[in-house]
Formats: C-alpha cells, structure tokens, sequence
C-alpha cells in the first residue's frame, strides 16, 4: 500500500487536513520520481533497458492519473485561505491535466518504442558506424562538404523508421489535449508554461526578424570563404558553428569538470554539499541535469572541445543549482515550468561569456574584444535551429498527416537561411525531444530570452557576473529558492523591473 493511500481523500474536512494530505502525497510522488530517475540513468548509463523501469513508469502514472486525488484537488482549490496552500492546489491541478496526456498507456508505450529505438540507433557514415555526438562533430566541423552532407542523410534511416510512430504519437496527444479543451497538444504544453502558443511564435519570429541582419551577414561571410554559392542544410552548422566561435584550445574537453568546479570555489558554492556531480557519457542530447534526491544531482554531457560546450556544461550547472537552492517547503513547489527551468540554466549559461572569464581562462585583450563577434555564430546556430525546431513541431501537431518532411525542410529552409532539402530527418534529428521532451524546444529560445533580460540587470547591479558572491547570492534569492510558489513570469519581472520581451536578446545578438 502507497502512503497516501494510508488517508481517505473523502475524510479531508479542513486545512491542517488538505495541507497533511498534499504532504504525504507530494512525499510518495518525489520517491517514485527519484526511483524513475535513476533506472532512467541507469538506461543512458548501459544503453539498455534496466529491469523494472516499465513498471516505475507505470506506479507513477498511476499516482498522477487516480481520479480520488484529482477529485480532491478539484474539491479544494479556491476553498483555502493560505494562499500557498492555495498555490500548491493549483499546480497539482495542472499536475493532473499534463499526466491525463502523458501517463496514458497508449502514450507511454509509443514513447518507450521511439526513445529505445533511438538509444540503440547507430548512425552510418560511408559505411561506418557513429554515435550521435559524433555525427553532430562532422557537421559542425568537417571542412569536405560532401562527407558533411553523408553525415547530414545519416539522420534519414532512423526518421523513417520512426515517422509512422511518432505521427501516432502525435495524434494520441492531440485526442487526449482536445478532451482537456485544448486545440491542440502543442497549445496545451504551451499553457502549461503560462504563455500562449500564437503569443511564443510571435516571440520566435519577432527574435528572428529583428536579428535577421546580423545573421545573414555572418552566414553569407562564411559562404563566400568557403566558396559557397548556395547554403545547403549541411552547411549550416559549419558555417555558423565549426568555423565560428573562440580557439577551441582554450576550451579542451578535459577542462570542463575542472571549470565548473573552479567557478564553485571561487563563488563560495559547495557541489559536493548540494550532490551535484558530473558524469560524462553517449547520451541522445549535449547535456541533460537529473534529480535523483534532494542532494543528488547529476550533470550529463556528452561533449566535445569547444567553448559552446563549456556553455552547455554551465547550462547544465544552471538546471543543478536551481534545483538544489529551490527551498520553498514543497516537492510540488519545486517543480517549476519547463521555460523557466531552462532560463535559470542559461542564467549560468551566458557566465562563460563574461569578459572577466574570458581572460581568466587565458584569453589575451584582442580575443577578448573578438570574442562577443566570434561567438556570435555559434549562438545564432543554436537559436535558429531551436526556433526551427519548435516551429515545426507546431506545424506537425497541428497537421500529423501532411508531409512533415516537406514542411520540416521548409521551416528550416527559412528560419536558416538554406536551400529546402526534404529528406526525411524531421523524426530523427532533432532525436528523442519530440517523444520524451514535447513542445520542448521553444523554451531554450525563450530561456535566452529571459537570461539575456536578467544579465542585463546583473550587469546594472553589479558590473561584472564573474566572482561576484554577492550576485550570486542574488539569483539564489530571487530566482532559485522560491521555487514555484511565485510565477516565473513576476519572479522576473519582479526583479528586472520589466516584463518578458526580446528586446535585451536582439541587442546581444548585434539587432
């Protein structure tokens, strides 16, 4: 028998009743959660399925899904005067409206199919066989175009083998989405950030446009060094990324563990204290934070040399500390949206492009003075592909039976600057987020979004990021330790003094 079901939800007849109820069962959720969490890594960790993680899967559906605790959130939000009992009514209320989609068998059973199949998938390149990190390397940094464009198709067998699957997937969640009064799936992800969708896109094709100038300077200036007439989509990468960005020497693979825990000393943070550890291996994305306990975190990487790297892996700090200082009395409280959680990664994302870093890792005064245009590749690398992404991933839940290849290149096409090229890659290269992770992309778009608003008013504050405890101590107070027992949206406004808009991110772009 679980905890909760040690009280009747029925016999709740007051506060002190509602808050020791919610207690309980927020205490068996954060158990099964941390239990799943680790057979998950268990799963990166061998690349198999570990015994019982079906089943782990299940239990906490089955928490999320039983109509007793959803009749009684229902029955006692808006009934309680502590407005954060009251907060934590509400989001269990969208708990409960996200888990009548994704703990569905039928959901749950196609996503375990495609995230498998990815997690086995080898990719073949002229007849060898490449991981996933290292078919993304070639198509950063391989100067033979045409060995670009193999690695480029290698995305094709997985997508096809995918495509019926994942459009199945799409529709499940459409059906499920709709019952909850929903358009589609993709609006009801989106709500449950606390934005609209037409209100995200606008925000996507806003940042786009207005940054639109400094972007095809930088992509037409390496087309035309490398001799390129056309861009093709297996260009992209190179031209923005692999010929762009600071001296990879500065930034080898081997330091990064080193950094991170650098940057901790020296601003009075203790990652063994809070359970942050670093674990490098072949997983499907450049970085991934799991919370296993209350002082056991992981930070994953599956990285390369490259100063973009060491900004994945201070992302993935960002996710690690937000997640040990949240300290606002509830495991419901702790989980914050998905947008936000992102934000307050790339919140320690931007630290590694701080002057005062720069030179502390060893660049001279003319690096330093190039580095914010050097950089300036790389970052429009990953917003546009971002922007893309999440675009089309729009597009395919609002029409699961169009030829989303066609629309995928499309989308591209014009959110990159290249040639619409429709070979199958639309279920595969942007690899599990589609199945594991839905109308996920947008948030990394939107995190830079938030962070570059949020240094700005750093900056303001306290000059310099980089060794400064006391802004530090800042971001813990503002943003971390309240967890969600404040929306994102007035967490930031509250402490930047303006609303969410993208007028700090095109200015850092060169807009």
């Amino acid at each position: 028998m679980s905890q909760s079901e040690h009280l009747d939800p029925a016999l709740v007849q007051d506060e002190v009743g509602v808050r020791r109820f919610l207690d309980t069962l927020e205490l068996e959720l954060e158990e099964r959660s941390s239990h799943l969490s680790l057979l998950v890594f268990e799963q990166y960790e061998t690349r198999k399925r570990p015994q019982g993680l079906a089943e782990a899967e299940a239990a906490q559906a089955l928490l999320l899904s039983d109509p007793r605790y959803q009749e009684f959130v229902a029955r006692w939000i808006g009934k309680v005067a502590d407005p954060l009992l009251e907060r934590r009514l509400l989001l269990w209320e969208r708990a409960f409206q996200g888990a009548r989609v994704s703990a569905r068998a039928d959901v749950r059973e196609l996503v375990n199919e495609i995230s498998d199949t990815i997690v086995a998938f080898r990719y073949q390149i002229q007849g060898e066989e490449y991981d996933l990190g290292a078919v993304r390397h070639i198509l950063r940094t391989e100067r033979d175009r045409e060995r670009r464009r193999q690695a480029w198709l290698a995305f094709a067998p997985l997508s096809e083998r995918l495509d019926r699957k994942t459009r199945d997937l799409f529709r499940l969640r459409n059906e499920a989405a709709r019952a909850e009064g929903f358009e589609t799936y993709a609006h009801m992800q989106i709500a449950a950030q606390g934005l609209a969708l037409d209100q995200v896109k606008g925000i996507l094709t806003e940042l786009a446009e207005r940054s639109n100038l400094a972007y095809r300077r930088i992509l037409e200036a390496g087309a035309e060094r490398n001799g390129l007439e056309q861009v093709q989509p297996w260009d992209t990468k190179f031209l923005l990324d692999g010929e762009g960005g600071l001296p990879k020497a500065f930034f080898p693979r081997s330091g990064i563990e080193g950094r991170l825990a650098e940057w901790a000393e020296i601003h009075g943070v203790d990652l063994n204290e809070l359970g942050i550890s670093i674990h490098f291996m072949d997983i499907p994305y450049n970085g991934l934070c799991m919370t296993l306990g209350r002082r056991d975190i992981r930070i994953l990487g599956n990285p390369a040399d490259g100063h973009n790297y060491y900004k994945t892996s201070f992302h993935e700090l960002g996710h690690a500390l937000h997640s040990a200082y949240s300290d606002p009395g509830s495991y419901i409280l702790r989980r914050e949206p998905s947008v936000f959680s992102e934000s307050m990664a790339e919140m320690m994302g931007y630290l590694v492009n701080d002057p005062s870093w720069l030179a502390h890792v060893g660049l001279s005064e003319e690096q330093i003075r190039s580095a914010g245009q050097e950089a300036m590749g790389p970052w429009f690398a990953y917003l546009r592909q971002r922007s893309a992404h999440a675009l089309f991933e729009y597009e395919a839940y609002a029409n699961p039976d169009g030829d989303l290849d066609r629309i995928n290149a499309e989308v591209e096409g014009h959110m990159l600057g290249c040639t619409v090229d429709a070979t199958p890659r639309w279920a595969s290269e942007p690899n599990a987020w589609y199945s594991r992770y839905p109308v996920y992309w947008q948030n990394y778009v939107l995190a830079d979004v938030v962070a570059s608003q949020i240094h700005r008013d750093l900056r303001r504050r306290f000059g310099s990021v980089w060794g400064s405890r006391e802004a530090v101590a800042f971001m813990r107070e503002m943003y971390w330790a309240p967890g969600g027992s404040v929306e994102w949206q007035e967490k930031v406004s509250r402490a930047t003094g303006e609303g969410l808009g993208t007028a700090a991110l095109v200015a850092d772009l060169g807009g």
